[in-house]
């Protein structure tokens, strides 16, 4: 393995941690709110913000699941697919937030949900790609990740060893030896016993 690169950071043995701020889908779908977001990114010091980036029909067939959450003050109950809808950004979204990480000197990037959203981030000129941990067996994902060229984050929660050797053999096929495999546990939050840092 080698040093890896994102943006103006190198990832490697005795470099400081790269720090994410994992800002989500927790903007609402308000570009105000997601540039505050950015923002107080910056002024924490976060080396980048990281976005997600779908369609909400690339992982929503059916519509009858329904969350129910405290908003100031108030319980709302709302339709999964409501939900992700209302946070859903577009193309002109996603410009317009990279221009503003730019501005707050942090990089921007995002996860996506298809190949056509791997386009779209390649095309609006991010420095690296992350898919979600529930995408990490949609190997055609990982394999356009790859021929992206960019260094890639593949995050492992929920994943077997097998599947992590799927995803990584996918992946280095396509010529990238860009590749960060991240440890997720995919509980919220993390108990202290299931962090394992020490792996």
């Amino acid at each position: 393995m080698k040093p890896i690169r994102i943006g103006n950071r190198t990832i490697w043995e005795g470099q400081p941690t790269f720090i994410v701020a994992e800002i989500g889908i927790n903007h609402n779908g308000d570009i105000e709110l997601a540039k505050k977001s950015i923002q107080a990114a910056s002024i924490a010091g976060a080396d980048s913000v990281k976005f997600q980036s779908y369609e909400t029909d690339d992982f929503i067939r059916e519509g009858s699941l329904t969350y129910t959450y405290e908003s100031g003050g108030k319980t709302i109950t709302e339709s999964q697919v409501a939900m992700f809808k209302r946070c859903e950004l577009t193309p002109p979204d996603f410009k317009m937030l990279r221009a503003y990480s730019d501005e707050r000197n942090v990089n921007f990037h995002a996860t996506p949900t298809s190949v056509a959203g791997v386009r779209r981030l390649v095309e609006l000129g991010v420095d690296v790609l992350k898919n979600g941990s529930d995408f990490l067996t949609r190997l055609d994902v990982v394999e356009a990740m790859g021929r992206s060229g960019l260094p890639t984050v593949l995050s492992t929660g929920m994943a077997t060893l097998a599947e992590i050797e799927s995803a990584v053999t996918v992946f280095r096929k396509t010529g990238n030896n860009q590749l960060i495999l991240l440890h997720c546990t995919s509980s919220y939050p993390t108990v202290f016993e299931d962090v394992h840092l020490n792996r």
